[in-house]
């Protein structure tokens, strides 16, 4: 998730915390509520320490194998829940500030759980998290959250907004309220259907400002909890109906693969692609899919993030059209040749350790493999995407990184 939707959630923890540590005192000292806030801010956060490791790579795989990497593990990240708990006694032993061991023993935990809560959020969506290694390097995702969600900032905006009593802080809360409104308002993002529900949905988060500070930060919670709970099962559903109709369409192919995310603000619609084998052949179908087309069909969902052009490898795909499905483009490639790849070319073979979805072109002077999820032309310098020399094992990488391929399952065909 972005680091504005962590921040959020580590301040919202924060303040719970707060109000669950008050009881029935009128309040707890002011330096001791701060700890508690910056503790859980910097533990829902600190797992992105990783993207200052990438201001020092060694070449343009290496972002890609070390963001969510190490830093995104249980192991690791426990390791900075601690040191930045140890960071924060040291400053406020520095500007004289008295905790109680129990309140610091608590700010421990906050910055533990961010931790965690950090790398809960990353597995919501497409792009994944390995946090069990070492003793499990497989890649998971949820498929469910798109990486910025409207819902979970306006469910905790209002709760964060009333907790600090820092003016700059709550006016660049307001700033981020009001521009995410006009986004909403005034974008392409969010179909006009979608964006009544949304404004109505941030009015009535607006309105639990005027409830206790208890009751609000719950009212934050269960919002959260339904945000959540909400794109979960419309994405089950999507994923079960769209590997219905594809074994349907297909009953020869194995699908190995769907890889789904919503809009922004929107469980309406779903980008969606789908990887399939038969015999030696791969298959990649991509598109859109509308659940509850009678409400909304497809044709009114977003397309900002789904380009009309195809740039190459891709071609425009086969299938018909619908009121629920808007297919957008397809690629079909030789199973062997892209074991052969991966296991000739150590360029590939590491690029692999990321991709999930995978294209490739091979010519007799260069190889382009790209991430379809994120592929949008040009091999050479977009995210997700790579051109090598055809020559095989020329300049290895100097580093390995122990994470098990996404495609494990085709590279394992025969």
């Amino acid at each position: 998730m972005d680091n504005i939707t962590h921040s959020l959630l580590g301040l919202a923890v924060g303040e719970a915390t707060v109000q669950l540590q008050k009881g029935k005192k009128s309040d707890l000292p002011y330096h001791t509520r701060l700890l508690f806030w910056l503790a859980s801010f910097f533990g829902n956060n600190a797992p992105d320490v990783d993207i200052v490791f990438n201001l020092f790579s060694p070449d343009r795989i290496f972002p890609y194998l070390s963001h969510r990497g190490h830093t995104h593990t249980v192991v690791v990240g426990s390791i900075l829940a601690f040191g930045g708990t140890a960071f924060l006694a040291a400053g406020y032993r520095w500007r004289g500030w008295q905790v109680s061991l129990k309140h610091w023993g608590i700010a421990l935990g906050l910055a533990f759980l961010g931790v965690l809560l950090h790398l809960f959020a990353d597995s919501w969506n497409s792009y994944g998290v390995h946090p069990f290694w070492p003793f499990d390097n497989h890649w998971y995702y949820g498929d469910f959250i798109f990486i910025i969600e409207p819902f979970l900032w306006f469910s905790m905006i209002p709760a964060v907004w009333m907790a600090t009593q820092n003016r700059f802080q709550k006016n660049m809360l307001i700033f981020l309220g009001v521009v995410l409104v006009g986004l909403i308002g005034l974008g392409p993002f969010v179909p006009s259907p979608i964006r009544w529900i949304l404004l109505a949905w941030a009015g009535l988060m607006a309105a639990s400002t005027r409830l206790s500070a208890r009751k609000r930060i719950a009212v934050c919670f269960v919002a959260i909890a339904a945000t959540l709970g909400s794109f979960w099962s419309v994405g089950r559903f999507t994923r079960q109906q769209i590997s219905l109709d594809l074994k349907t369409q297909k009953p020869s192919s194995q699908l190995l693969d769907l890889v789904l995310s919503p809009s922004p603000g929107n469980f309406f619609c779903w980008t969606f692609t789908a990887l399939e084998s038969e015999s030696d052949v791969y298959r990649l179908e991509a598109g859109i899919f509308a659940p509850f087309s009678s409400f909304l069909p497809v044709e009114k969902c977003p397309q900002i993030l789904t380009p009309e052009q195809r740039p190459s490898p891709l071609v425009a795909s086969k299938n018909p059209n619908s009121a629920s499905y808007l297919w957008k483009a397809e690629f079909q490639g030789s199973i062997r040749e892209f074991q052969t790849l991966a296991h000739t070319h150590c360029w590939v073979r590491n690029f692999l350790q990321f991709v999930r979805t995978p294209i490739w072109e091979v010519n007799s002077e260069q190889v382009g493999l790209a991430d379809q999820r994120y592929y949008r032309g040009n091999q050479s310098a977009r995210f997700g995407s790579m051109l090598f020399e055809s020559k095989k094992n020329t300049n290895c990488p100097g580093y390995l990184f122990p994470w098990i391929p996404p495609r494990l399952d085709l590279l394992s065909l025969r």
